[in-house]
């Protein structure tokens, strides 16, 4: 994940005077979030980057470069003059203010397919996995052209901050994760029916057991390899949208 990008949302939230907490209560998420996004460990999803850039008032093409470019908003008085910013900042430009910005702009056809997920029956497992395709999710630029790629809407937050409950995730089927990935794992199950599906942080793989982490509660989960279907990465958001 880019730190530039997490460094830029830090330094705009301190000039326009918020916290951690206001900015999550913004998007009815934990504070924690919001410190992640800073740190540049996860990514605010795309959804989320016009209310953002409004909120902070800043570019957030710019941003998403690592470059902090306050928008002014002179006439309506609720935006720092260039003068201010400069003083506080010397790294930060300012522009005049435009249109919200097209966050479609960050994405591609419609050709990802959302496979449906339920909750486990017997309260295990974050969710049981549907093959079938739901709908349909844009492909972002930074996967242009890759194949076996397919999303999942997060149940539960086990993962949280790093993924939301509700979240949408894209899920790469052909690339090997490595440790500190996020993965989708999917276990074995009777008749080929839709087996327990996990969203973990893969922490170390062997022949025999697969070891992940999850934070709410936190805990080392293990799996043994051969009750395993699939493990697939999730892709991060830098990555889907060519940072």
């Amino acid at each position: 994940m880019s730190k530039a990008f997490g460094a830029v949302l830090r330094q705009a939230r301190n000039l326009k005077d918020l916290s951690q907490k206001e900015v999550a209560d913004h998007f009815g998420i934990q504070r924690p979030a919001v410190g992640q996004w800073e740190a540049g460990s996860t990514f605010p999803g795309t959804e989320k980057l016009g209310q953002l850039g409004d909120m902070l008032g800043i570019d957030m093409d710019a941003a998403l470069k690592g470059r902090l470019v306050m928008i002014e908003h002179r006439e309506a008085g609720n935006g720092p003059a260039e003068g201010e910013i400069g003083a506080e900042a010397a790294s930060v430009e300012a522009i005049e203010a435009r249109a919200p910005i097209d966050v479609s702009r960050f994405m591609g056809p419609r050709d990802i397919p959302i496979f449906g997920t339920s909750e486990g029956g017997d309260g295990e497992g974050d969710f049981s996995l549907n093959r079938n395709a739901i709908d349909y999710a844009p492909r972002p630029p930074g996967i242009a052209r890759r194949t076996g790629v397919y999303a999942l809407y997060v149940r539960g937050d086990s993962v949280s901050p790093a993924y939301e409950d509700g979240a949408r995730i894209y899920v790469d089927s052909n690339r090997a994760p490595r440790p500190r990935d996020y993965v989708v794992i999917e276990l074995k199950a009777d008749d080929d029916q839709p087996g327990k599906g996990y969203i973990k942080r893969l922490v170390r793989s062997s022949a025999k057991l697969l070891v992940v982490e999850q934070f709410n509660p936190a805990k080392e989960i293990e799996f043994e390899q051969r009750s395993i279907r699939l493990m697939h990465r999730v892709i991060p958001w830098d990555e889907l949208l060519g940072l």
